[in-house]
Protein backbone atom coordinates (compact mmCIF):
# COMPACT_ATOMS: atom_id res chain seq x y z
CA UNK A 1 0.00 0.00 0.00
CA UNK A 2 2.93 2.46 0.95
CA UNK A 3 4.98 1.74 -1.77
CA UNK A 4 1.70 2.51 -4.30
CA UNK A 5 1.18 5.38 -2.31
CA UNK A 6 4.56 7.00 -2.97
CA UNK A 7 4.28 5.62 -6.90
CA UNK A 8 1.68 7.78 -7.85
CA UNK A 9 3.19 10.30 -5.54
CA UNK A 10 5.87 10.30 -7.39
CA UNK A 11 4.19 10.14 -11.06
CA UNK A 12 1.97 13.32 -9.88
CA UNK A 13 4.59 15.48 -9.15
CA UNK A 14 7.70 14.18 -11.44
CA UNK A 15 8.41 17.29 -13.29
CA UNK A 16 9.00 16.56 -17.58
CA UNK A 17 12.38 15.90 -18.37
CA UNK A 18 12.33 18.94 -20.68
CA UNK A 19 11.46 21.58 -18.09
CA UNK A 20 11.77 21.16 -14.48
CA UNK A 21 8.89 22.16 -12.62
CA UNK A 22 10.58 24.98 -10.22
CA UNK A 23 8.83 26.06 -6.99
CA UNK A 24 9.10 29.77 -8.54
CA UNK A 25 7.29 28.35 -11.99
CA UNK A 26 4.73 27.11 -8.99
CA UNK A 27 4.63 30.02 -7.68
CA UNK A 28 4.20 32.51 -10.75
CA UNK A 29 1.18 30.37 -11.45
CA UNK A 30 -0.26 30.63 -8.09
CA UNK A 31 -0.03 34.11 -7.97
CA UNK A 32 -2.12 34.35 -11.50
CA UNK A 33 -4.65 31.46 -10.11
CA UNK A 34 -5.07 34.50 -7.28
CA UNK A 35 -5.08 37.73 -9.10
CA UNK A 36 -7.55 35.65 -11.65
CA UNK A 37 -10.07 34.90 -9.19
CA UNK A 38 -9.87 38.84 -8.23
CA UNK A 39 -10.46 39.71 -11.35
CA UNK A 40 -7.67 41.84 -11.67
CA UNK A 41 -5.74 39.76 -14.27
CA UNK A 42 -6.89 41.70 -17.19
CA UNK A 43 -10.39 42.87 -19.37
CA UNK A 44 -10.51 39.81 -21.09
CA UNK A 45 -10.71 36.13 -20.93
CA UNK A 46 -7.65 34.75 -20.10
CA UNK A 47 -4.75 33.67 -22.86
CA UNK A 48 -4.95 29.90 -23.07
CA UNK A 49 -1.44 30.08 -21.52
CA UNK A 50 -2.94 31.65 -18.50
CA UNK A 51 -5.38 29.27 -18.03
CA UNK A 52 -3.29 26.76 -18.14
CA UNK A 53 -1.24 28.18 -15.65
CA UNK A 54 -4.10 28.70 -13.49
CA UNK A 55 -5.27 25.44 -14.13
CA UNK A 56 -2.01 23.65 -13.19
CA UNK A 57 -1.37 25.57 -9.67
CA UNK A 58 -4.82 24.38 -8.68
CA UNK A 59 -4.22 20.56 -10.02
CA UNK A 60 -0.74 20.43 -8.21
CA UNK A 61 -1.20 21.46 -5.13
CA UNK A 62 -4.34 19.70 -4.65
CA UNK A 63 -2.96 16.80 -6.28
CA UNK A 64 -0.29 16.81 -4.08
CA UNK A 65 -2.07 17.59 -0.91
CA UNK A 66 -4.75 14.89 -1.50
CA UNK A 67 -1.59 12.32 -1.83
CA UNK A 68 0.08 13.48 1.30
CA UNK A 69 -2.66 13.01 3.10
CA UNK A 70 -3.21 9.39 1.96
CA UNK A 71 0.31 8.61 2.11
CA UNK A 72 0.60 10.14 6.21
CA UNK A 73 -1.68 7.91 7.25
CA UNK A 74 1.37 5.27 7.13
CA UNK A 75 4.41 7.29 8.39
CA UNK A 76 4.67 7.32 11.50
CA UNK A 77 2.84 9.53 14.31
CA UNK A 78 5.54 12.36 15.16
CA UNK A 79 7.06 12.66 11.34
CA UNK A 80 6.96 16.26 10.27
CA UNK A 81 6.18 15.27 6.23
CA UNK A 82 2.63 13.77 6.94
CA UNK A 83 -0.20 16.31 5.41
CA UNK A 84 -3.79 15.90 7.96
CA UNK A 85 -6.15 17.46 5.76
CA UNK A 86 -9.12 18.64 7.92
CA UNK A 87 -12.64 20.11 6.99
CA UNK A 88 -10.72 23.01 6.87
CA UNK A 89 -8.52 22.29 3.51
CA UNK A 90 -9.59 24.09 0.73
CA UNK A 91 -7.88 24.97 -2.42
CA UNK A 92 -7.62 28.53 -2.12
CA UNK A 93 -6.33 27.84 1.68
CA UNK A 94 -3.66 25.74 0.18
CA UNK A 95 -2.72 27.88 -2.84
CA UNK A 96 -2.99 31.12 -0.38
CA UNK A 97 -0.53 28.65 2.02
CA UNK A 98 1.92 28.16 -0.65
CA UNK A 99 1.96 31.65 -1.98
CA UNK A 100 2.87 32.65 1.94
CA UNK A 101 5.55 30.07 2.45
CA UNK A 102 7.72 30.40 -1.08
CA UNK A 103 7.20 34.26 -0.08
CA UNK A 104 9.05 33.64 3.18
CA UNK A 105 11.52 31.49 1.10
CA UNK A 106 12.84 33.17 -1.28
CA UNK A 107 15.97 31.65 -2.03
CA UNK A 108 14.03 28.21 -2.71
CA UNK A 109 13.09 29.66 -5.79
CA UNK A 110 14.64 27.25 -7.58
CA UNK A 111 14.24 23.98 -5.86
CA UNK A 112 11.68 21.94 -6.95
CA UNK A 113 8.04 22.89 -6.96
CA UNK A 114 7.77 18.93 -5.47
CA UNK A 115 9.87 19.85 -2.50
CA UNK A 116 8.31 23.06 -1.87
CA UNK A 117 4.83 22.15 -2.39
CA UNK A 118 5.20 19.20 0.26
CA UNK A 119 7.06 21.26 2.69
CA UNK A 120 4.49 24.31 2.24
CA UNK A 121 1.64 21.73 2.78
CA UNK A 122 3.35 19.93 6.00
CA UNK A 123 3.89 23.39 7.60
CA UNK A 124 -0.12 24.45 6.95
CA UNK A 125 -1.69 21.05 7.15
CA UNK A 126 0.19 19.45 10.06
CA UNK A 127 -1.04 15.91 11.85
CA UNK A 128 -1.67 16.74 15.80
Amino acid sequence: MRACALLVLALVLAPAAAHAYSAGDLLRDCKLQVRAGDRTIQKGPPTLADAMAIGGCTAYLDATAQTLNRISKSLPVGDKARVCLLQNYTIPNAIGQYIKFMEDKPQSLGSPAAEMAMAALARAYPCH
